[in-house]
């Protein structure tokens, strides 16, 4: 199998990364090049990424400002001048527990394979043993997904050399940007908590607060899109977001920094 790079950003989740990092190792066809870019940590998560990496050449320690999106564009700037980043690039959350050992190298190998720009794997959520089949969402998510390099055409198109660095849900806008050349795999499927009914809340009000920031951003024309897709199926619904419901939300919604520092309130290893 031709090589591959991953990418992990941490935010005080000294607790998950290190077994996280060991099972990215126990993977059948593990990356060439792990990186892990603590962005902002107040605990000792950059502190064990380096002891890691001191002891397994395969992990590259990197650090950025805080927000997420910092991070991406981090390690992809640093991947991209390694020469690493050749043609796909995975993407994890330090926090998720993959469904098997083949995951990552099922979701490459789907990518590299198709034409989609970025692909996601599915969500098993936990607490449970069943043997589900895993929950197909209608976008990859940050947990897990894979892009081609071609998404850096993408972000270039429209203006960015890079992830917006203020940008809330980055997962949501690559897929945004990539539509409709985006898909979600149940072969690659991976374990993250389920949300209560306050985490759902929570990100709701996010996914907002991520439309008002593109509606300031000019991209309207995008966003009509996505809405699109999310209300297909809500019948009213639909002859109603342009004239009322969405304007009158997001005229409601400030953006604050606090708005991009997502905290996970439990971690997945203690519970698969």
């Amino acid at each position: 199998m031709k090589p591959y790079s991953l990418w992990i950003p941490v935010r005080n989740e000294e607790a998950t990364i290190e077994p996280l990092i060991i099972s990215v190792l126990e993977q059948e066809n593990p990356p060439e090049n792990i990186y892990v870019c603590v962005n902002g940590s107040s605990d000792r998560t950059g502190e064990i990424v380096y002891e890691i990496s001191q002891q397994c050449r395969q992990v590259i320690p990197l650090t950025s400002s805080p927000w997420k999106a910092n991070a991406w564009n981090t390690i992809v700037q640093t991947a991209v001048s390694d020469g690493t980043f050749e043609d796909v690039m995975v993407f994890c959350d330090g926090d998720i527990s993959f469904g098997g050992p083949k995951t990552l190298s099922t979701l490459v190998q789907h990518t590299r394979a198709s034409t989609n720009n970025i692909v996601g794997g599915s969500i098993f959520p936990v607490p449970s043993r069943n043997r589900i089949r895993p929950c197909k969402l209608c976008t990859p998510s940050g947990w897990l997904y894979c892009i081609q390099k071609t998404i850096l055409e993408l972000l270039e198109k429209h203006s960015y050399w890079k992830m917006p660095n203020n940008i809330i849900n980055e997962d949501l806008f690559l897929s945004l940007l990539a539509y409709p050349d985006v898909d979600v795999i149940t072969d690659a499927f991976f374990y993250a908590v389920k949300p209560d009914l306050r985490d759902y809340i929570i990100t709701q009000i996010r996914i907002l607060k991520w439309m008002k920031q593109l509606v300031d951003m000019g991209m309207w024309a995008e966003l009509e899109i996505w809405i699109d897709r999310v209300l297909q199926s809500w019948g009213v619904l639909r002859t109603l977001k342009y004239g009322y419901i969405v304007p009158l939300m997001m005229s409601m919604i400030t953006v604050s920094p606090s708005d991009h520092v997502w905290t996970i309130t439990s971690s997945t290893k203690k519970l698969v």
